[in-house]
């Protein structure tokens, strides 16, 4: 007999076990509602949902955008501010991928993917945030003028198509059309 294997999902029929790669496009302060779950991702990490969004994507990470107001020394770590919350931490490991110009100063604007986990303790004087980051992915964006413009736009439509997508896939196709 051949062996099946398939995905948890909730009642709504919502994978429970995420994409390890797919990372919501949020403002800080979403990270607030951010509820670890009881199922691990495939890699065995936690995985989060939003608990204030109805059909929350279970996720492992984020895509945050904001401005660094405080560096570790030793560049391996910063702390990230959006202007909508708390600011975050940010662990910056060995592995992660950095491009950047200015190497991750002060006032820089980036652009950071990264895996979500609870605050690290060493910080917690300095963010109010419930969350800490680790980055995989970090890009200076300080030289693009629009940069702040189009992450409002970005992080509003990504929930919507979030939104849409599970309407979609729940089988509802609009409203009634009057003819």
């Amino acid at each position: 007999a051949r062996a099946r294997t398939m995905a948890a999902e909730d009642a709504d029929g919502d994978d429970l076990v995420p994409d390890e790669f797919f990372a919501p496009k949020i403002f800080l302060l979403m990270l607030k509602t951010a509820g670890k779950q009881p199922t691990p991702g495939k890699n065995g990490e936690a995985t989060y949902k939003f608990t204030n969004i109805a059909h929350s994507p279970t996720f492992q990470r984020v895509w945050a955008q904001g401005v660094i107001v405080h560096r570790a020394e030793d560049g391996t770590a910063f702390t990230l501010d959006d202007s909508t919350g708390p600011p975050a931490e940010v662990v910056v490991p060995s592995t992660c991928d950095v491009a950047s110009g200015g190497g991750l100063r002060v006032g820089a604007y980036v652009s950071v993917v990264a895996t979500v986990s609870p605050r690290h303790s060493r910080d917690a004087a300095r963010t109010r945030a419930a969350h800490a980051l680790t980055a995989v992915k970090v890009r200076d964006l300080s030289d693009d003028v629009h940069r702040e413009a189009h992450w409002n736009v970005e992080v509003l439509e990504g929930m919507k198509m979030l939104e849409l997508s599970h309407h979609h896939l729940a089988g509802w196709v609009g409203p009634p059309i009057d003819s």
